[in-house]
């Protein structure tokens, strides 16, 4: 999961499977795609698609970097591990 977002935030459009919290770090046909488990085929298809659609890939890039900044940036993660604890500590 963290190489897949720290490619997204480099501008690096990702293929995921639908696995863990994949599907959070990828938005399908946002940032990269998704496909199913095991299914190579998908995978195939889904190389296949960036490979040729030069501007796809340049939409994922611009989308990738947004989405890391908004979800992973380091000021981002602190704030949100602080707001978790404060609802920890208040329902005790």
């Amino acid at each position: 999961g963290l190489s897949s977002a720290e490619a997204s935030g480099s501008g690096i459009p990702v293929i995921a499977s639908d696995v863990g919290g994949l599907n959070e770090v990828v938005r399908d046909h946002y940032n990269g795609l998704i496909v199913p488990a095991g299914d190579e085929e998908a995978w195939a298809e889904s190389l296949d698609t960036l490979v040729t659609n030069p501007q796809l890939r340049g939409q994922f890039r611009i989308n990738g970097r947004k989405h890391a900044e908004e979800h992973f940036d380091i000021s981002h993660m602190v704030k949100a591990t602080f707001e978790h604890y404060q609802i920890l500590l208040e329902q005790k």
